[in-house]
Parts: structure tokens; sequence; C-alpha cells
């Protein structure tokens, strides 16, 4: 079996509030592995959200240890941590973020370069990441010019980073027609690994 791409190992993360201590992770531990697709099923305040932020580097643990590509990450600096973030994760929020004066194609391409990739390399990996959720033909579309789910989709593409090692994803507010964000997240999955935050849209 390959190494796993992320791993939590015995994180707590705990919250002050008022005299209070919150105690929302509890030794968590997780290993996902490349290919992988993994939903996070929970009521509301039972630690799904943050438990993305420990694995996508937004916030440190208080206790354990946290690895991206078996680099630890929890002690790195915040520059060190930035960079893994962007390298190796890839983050689908509830709303596309979507940039609206730019097209579909060049809003992904943005998001590659960002990541110091070549404009030219740039482009070809944002084609790839349109055919793959089945939108090369709106590649030149606004946001505007969307439907919501084509929107989303195309946020999902924009988290496609130059070694798309993660990504993570928020809940979704409906259940998506089939064919669409399902097919999306399989695409995706064979990129690198998928795990999603709320109610689960479709499962492998």
């Amino acid at each position: 079996m390959s190494n796993p791409v992320l791993q939590l190992d015995n994180v707590y993360r705990r919250y002050h509030q008022a005299e209070r201590v919150i105690e929302v992770l509890s030794g968590a531990s997780l290993s996902l592995y490349p290919g992988q697709l993994t939903a996070l099923v929970g009521p509301s305040g039972a630690g799904k959200t943050t438990l993305l932020n420990m694995a996508g580097m937004l916030e440190r643990p208080d206790e354990g240890e946290v690895y991206i590509q078996q680099v630890a990450t929890s002690d790195l600096p915040e520059r060190r941590r930035t960079r893994l973030r962007g390298l190796h994760i890839g983050f689908v929020f509830q709303f596309h973020r979507l940039f609206p004066e730019f097209s579909a194609l060049e809003n992904i391409v943005i998001a590659q370069m960002i990541n110091q990739l070549p404009r030219h390399e740039a482009e070809e990996r944002a084609k790839e990441l349109l055919a793959m959720v089945g939108l090369q033909d709106r590649a030149m579309h606004r946001p505007a010019q969307l439907s919501g789910e084509r929107a989303a989709a195309r946020g999902h593409c924009k988290s496609g980073r130059k070694c798309p090692g993660n990504f993570a994803g928020r809940r979704a507010n409906r259940k998506p027609r089939p064919g669409n964000s399902c097919d999306c997240l399989s695409g995706l999955a064979k990129a690198g690994t998928w795990h999603t935050n709320g109610r689960a849209d479709c499962y492998p």
C-alpha cells in the first residue's frame, strides 16, 4: 500500500469561550491515501469543519500532528505551511468563489499560476480539469452565464492545483442531480484524494 498523502495523528483542538474550555477534537486520527474518496458525516457541532481546518493547515492542533505528504506540519513556520497548502491542498467552499470578470478557463488558470505553473502549462492543466468534469465546452463562459451546479463544478476545478494531492470540500446545500456533482467528484478523485464535510453527496 502507498503512503498516506494526509495523516492526522492523535489531534486535539480546544477553544476557549469565557471561562469554558470546549474540546472539539479529542485524539482524532485519520489517514487518507491517493485516489481515496472520503465523506465526513455527522451532526452540526461534531467537529467536521475543525477537522478539515486541521487537515488543510488553516489551524494548528493543540496536541498531536498533521502530516502532509509525510511532512510534519504543526511546528512549521507559517510561510512554509502556506507553501505546502498551495502545492498539496485544494479547498472547495460552499460557494464557488469564481472571479466574475474572468472566464471559467481563466479562473482556473489563475489558480494554477499562483502555484508558479507557467502560463502555457496552466492553460493545459485548466483544460484537462474542465474536461475531467465535462465542462470543456463552457471554457469561455463567465460565471454569470453558468448554472449553479456548473459554477460549483468550476469551483472544484479551480481547486485542482499543480500537484492535486488533496481536495477538501464543504457541505452542499441540496442534493445534486445525478450526473453532475457526483461525476465531478468522481473525476477529481482520479486526480487525488477527496474528502468532504457534512452531508455526503455521493459515495464511490
